[in-house]
This record gives C-alpha cells, structure tokens and sequence, in this order.
C-alpha cells in the first residue's frame, strides 16, 4: 500500500516540479510569440514583408518550444487546453503567412498589375488579402474567448490575440470597399494632383498640373494629364478666394485648392473645382478620391525606370534633373504661348513612365513599391477618398494628410509650422527652416512656449528669375486651443486688396472658407491674425525673405492646457510635418519644479532632428525629485 501510494506521489511531486521548472520558459514562449504577432503587424500595415518574413520564423521557433511542453500539460484539466490553443496559434501563424505572401505578390507586381492587360491580377491579389484576413479574425476571435481559460501563468498574454487581429480587421472593411468601388461597372475616376513643392501652400505644393485615372473592371484604363488651369477654362463658375490670394487672383479654382493644412478638406476641395468643370460635369463624371503625388514621388521612380529621352523637346529627364527641367520648359518652354498647354510636355512623359513601369522586372518593381511606401509615410503621398470606409482606413494608418487630433485629457503639446507661398515665383526650392521651440512648465503646471522659426533664401545665384524671386510667405503656426500670444518679434503686415467687387459680380462663398475665416482675430499690436482650425488655434503672419538673406519669426506664448504634476504623469509633444517642407527641429522641455523625466533623468528634455517624420511623437514621464 505504502508503495502504491508513494509511485504516485513521487510522480506527481516529480511532474508538478518539471511544470513548476519550465513555467517561466513556457512564458516566456508564449510572450515570444504574441510579441512576434505585433510584430508582424505593425509590419504588414507597413507592407515590410521582409519583415514580417523573419518576425514569422521566430514565432515559428517559439511555438516548437511550447509545442515540446505541451504533451506534459494534458495530464493536469488546469492546463488541458493549452496544446489545442497552441495548435490554433499555429493554424492562425500559417494564415498570417499567406496574407505576407499575397502582400508580397502585390508588391512585387508593382503597380504595372493594376493596368489593364494584366489579367485582373490586382483585384484578384486584394480578394485573396481578404478572404486571408477574414480567416485571421476568425481565427484570432476563437482564441481570444479561449485565452480566458488559461492558468494564471499565461493570463498576461492571452489578451494580445487581440491587438494583432483589430487592426487587421479595420483594414478589411475599408478593403471591402476598395474592391466595391473598383468592381463598379463603367468608369471610376480619381484625381491624381501633382505637386511641386518649390512653391508650397499649406497642404503641399502648388498643383500645377493634374490627372485624370480612369479604372475599369478593377484596372486602370488610361490616364490624361493636364494643365491645372485647363478645367477652369470651361466652367463658369465664381468662388471667392482666400484672404490672402485675393491681390493675385479674382476666383478660387482648382490650382488653389491646397489651401487648408488638413488634407481631408483640401482633396475634398481639389475634387470640387474638377467636378465644377463642364470638362466632367457634361459628361456626368464624379472624382472618388484624390491621390496628391509630391514630385519627389516621381523623382524617385525615375531613379529605377532610368532616363526618359523627350526629343520633340531637345530634353533627357532623369532623377536630378526632372524638376528643374519641367520648371524651365513650363515657365519658358516651347509651349508657353497664348493657346497651348505649358505642362504638355508632362502628356509626353506619363505614358513613358508608364510603360517602363510594366516591363520592370519583379525586383525593381518591388524597389518602386518601397520608394512609394516610404514617401507615403514621408507625407510625400496624401490620398482622400469620399467613401467613409477608405477614408477611415486611410486615418487610422495616418495616410490621408490629416491634422492630429489630440486627446482630451492628455497633457501635452503641439505645433505645427505652415507656410503659403503667394506670388514667391519658385524661391521654396531654395529655402531652409529650422525650429526652435523652448517649453517651460511652471509650479502650476503651466507651459510656457518660446518659439523661433527661421527661414533662409539661398537662391541669389540662380539663372532663373523663379528661384531668386522674394519668398513671399503667409506662415502659420498651430498650436493647442485657445493659446494665448505674449509676445511676437518679426512678424509683418502686407494690406491685400481685392481686384474686383466679389458682391456686386455675384461670387459664391465657400462653407469650408467661410467658416475658417469667421474666426478670423486681427492682433495688431504684434501684427498677427489668429483662426481656429482643425481643432487647433493658428497664428498667421507674413514673413518675406529676399533671396541671399534669412528671417526670423519669435514668438512667446501659454499653452491653455495645464500640466497634472504628479509622478508617473505622461507628457505627449506632437509635430505636424507640413508635406513638401523639410525642417531642422530642436524642441526643449523643462520639468516642473521638483520633477524631472524619466527618459533624460534630468529636469531637461532635449530632442533634435533634421529628418522629421510626417509626425513625430515624443512622450515622457514625469518623475519626483522628492525622496519622501
């Protein structure tokens, strides 16, 4: 009886050790594998599939180990269920693995397979992406409810099922609408708005060309370049301008339409002048979204696609020269006569590129995929679409241009430096910037702001008229609502008169415009205007800069949100990129007294670039000073 008892017992002591001993490795997996999963997420939104290829093989790694316990974990009902769940870890890893491998064979096709002649690959790429993420919400929801089942040992990871499969899952729904939008039968149009930025307004650059895509049975069927003006030319239409363009302009029209630092209601506006035109209104044709393309964008393609030899113009385009050549062709060029187009020469060049696009072999159109996908989060590429499901996925993704929406209840700062070139010829090719923003947070948890922006023109030795021309700039600077000015240094005041009488010729008034300038606030003691837009207060001023010479704006003011001084408080700065403008930033925050962050361990928090992302996202944590 003694032995019988003891056999047992032994056993059991010597199997609850062996769990008790290998508890933490199986953890430690597990964590692998969940860590490995977010991972591959934030991968694949990136469409890093290389990536994502090896982030795959570890998680790979980490299920053989938990695979080798988990014949042990059947014995004890407690744990029972751990092998089958990790078996559906498996199944779901294998799912994850074709999805990577279908983004892969869209990257690889390039963007050569969504023209026509292709053999709807593209569509059927994104169907096969869908029916692999809806198997991945399946997937990830059963294991989910099974997550709960879990010893205690596995309760910190069994909720990270979920972080991987609801970004997936939002993805998917805005791709439903994707493909509905491409299945449509006839024609889909989009608007493809080029922009340079050697003459920037606030969203990106002057638009001063523009093309028609035309898709049809989920592939493109041609695309028609034209001059930005070419649409004005038939439509009748009369909408009064910005403040600030009414001495250069009498209407607002299409080329203008950039005005607005969101790029949700600057591509909303693009699509409305087009659609406006007879060119698209008598033909009943509608814009389903817009994709504004930085030139650097094709700079970059011509870097794989080589050089493009335009005869008919005596001119080689390639990667160095693309920009400067088409500025000289367009404001000189053949075609700068009364009844031609200036930007024809654009009509010649995008078949070309086209061309070479399709007959790149699959490693070079894979390159041209990584150069969009890195311009895209550059800010270099800004998408709008009317349909509220893209629109959404673009947001969530950061994609479609749009101003930070800060948290209520979050501490921290904000800005963002918006210029608006106005009759400065081309002299933003030639300009620098730098940012310098001191923050300081008082014993009250104020926050007081020192900012200085400087701009130089190095353009004086340029041939070009264009690029020497004064930088005429109507800059903004946004911050949080209801920020209060205390003091401004090198601001200026220009008086802007309307060239004609906008009521008696019957002009029409904006809704987006209007409501942006009614909260117009003239502050003439430090000659600057205030508006509030997007959620934030701007403060506009002019600031020209003769070429060969720099300028600096100061600027002092109070943050209206306070700071909550208590230890292990976070602290979130937030700069908004303006697309097309490059800028050194050096950003400085002073912890409260008797506080000091925790990322610096000193009351100073220095952060220093000159390659800014499109957004950049600083957060700190408040630490006490105060041993007690």
């Amino acid at each position: 009886m003694l032995f019988l008892i003891a056999v047992p017992a032994v056993a059991l002591g010597s199997y609850s050790a062996y769990l008790w001993t290998h508890k933490d490795e199986a953890v430690r997996s597990a964590r692998g594998v969940f860590d490995g999963l977010k991972s591959i997420r934030d991968e694949l939104l990136k469409l890093d599939t290389g990536l994502a290829s090896d982030s795959l093989d570890e998680v790979g790694e980490n299920l053989d180990n938990l695979d080798g316990m988990s014949r042990f974990m059947r014995m004890l009902p407690v744990l029972n269920q751990v092998p089958e769940a990790i078996s559906k870890v498996r199944v779901l890893v294998d799912e994850i693995s074709l999805l990577n491998q279908n983004i892969a064979d869209l990257k690889d096709g390039g963007l050569g397979i969504a023209f026509k002649g292709s053999g709807g690959r593209f569509l059927a790429l994104l169907r096969n992406i869908k029916k692999n993420i809806d198997k991945i919400g399946s997937l990830s929801a059963d294991l989910t409810n099974r997550a709960s089942k879990y010893d205690s040992a596995f309760k910190e990871i069994g909720g990270d099922y979920i972080s991987f499969s609801s970004s997936l899952i939002r993805f998917n729904e805005s791709l439903d609408a994707l493909i509905a939008v491409l299945e449509r039968p006839g024609e889909t149009h989009f608007a493809l708005q080029f922009e340079n930025p050697s003459e920037i307004r606030p969203a990106g650059g002057f638009s001063g060309s523009y093309g028609d895509l035309v898709f049809e049975g989920g592939e493109i069927s041609k695309l028609e370049v034209q001059d930005i003006y070419y649409p004005g030319h038939f439509s009748d239409y009369k909408i009064v301008p910005p403040l600030q363009l009414h001495g250069i302009v009498t209407k607002w029209a299409t080329q203008d339409a950039n005005w607005f630092f969101d790029f949700r209601t600057s591509g909303r506006q693009f699509i409305d002048f087009l659609e406006l035109s007879d060119v698209y209104k008598d033909k009943g044709i509608k814009f389903e979204g817009v994709v504004a393309l930085n030139v650097r964008v094709f700079e970059d393609i011509l870097g794989v696609i080589g050089d493009i030899e335009l005869p008919e113009y005596k001119l080689t385009l390639n990667s160095s020269n693309f920009l400067r050549q088409i500025q000289e062709e367009v404001e000189a060029g053949r075609d700068k006569i009364p009844g031609k187009n200036p930007k024809k020469v654009l009509t010649y060049v995008a078949p070309i590129a086209i061309e070479r696009l399709k007959a790149l072999p699959d490693e070079d159109k894979a390159e041209v995929m990584d150069l969009v996908a890195a311009r895209f989060t550059n800010k270099d590429i800004k998408l709008y679409f009317k349909d509220m499901e893209l629109e959404s996925l673009l947001l969530s993704f950061g994609g479609g241009g749009e101003v930070y929406d800060f948290p209520a209840g979050v501490d921290g700062d904000y800005l963002a430096v918006v210029n608006a070139n106005v009759a400065g010829g081309k002299s933003d090719a030639y300009m620098s910037q730098d940012i310098a923003l001191n923050s300081f947070i008082d014993g009250a948890g104020e926050i007081r702001n020192s900012l200085a922006i400087t701009r130089a023109h190095s353009g004086e030795k340029q041939k070009e008229w264009w690029y020497r021309a004064t930088n005429q700039n109507f800059i903004k600077v946004f911050t949080l609502p209801r920020s209060r000015l205390a003091h401004v240094k090198g601001s200026a005041s220009k008086i802007v008169k309307p060239q004609i009488d906008y009521i008696k010729g019957g002009y029409q008034i904006d809704a987006d415009l209007s409501a942006l300038e009614k909260t117009l606030v003239n502050i003439p003691e430090f000659n600057m205007q205030m508006y509030e837009e997007s959620g934030k207060s701007s403060f506009g001023t002019w600031l020209n800069v003769v070429a060969g010479k720099s300028k600096t704006l100061e600027m002092s003011y109070f943050n209206s949100r306070k700071v909550t001084l208590k230890a292990g408080n976070k602290y979130e700065f937030v700069f908004d990129k303006q697309s097309g403008v490059e800028s050194n930033l050096k950003y400085t925050v002073q912890a409260p007294p008797g506080f000091v962050w925790a990322e610096s361990k000193s009351d100073i928090f220095t952060y220093s670039s000159q390659t800014l992302p499109a957004r950049l996202v600083l957060e700190l944590t408040l630490e006490s000073t105060n041993n007690n």
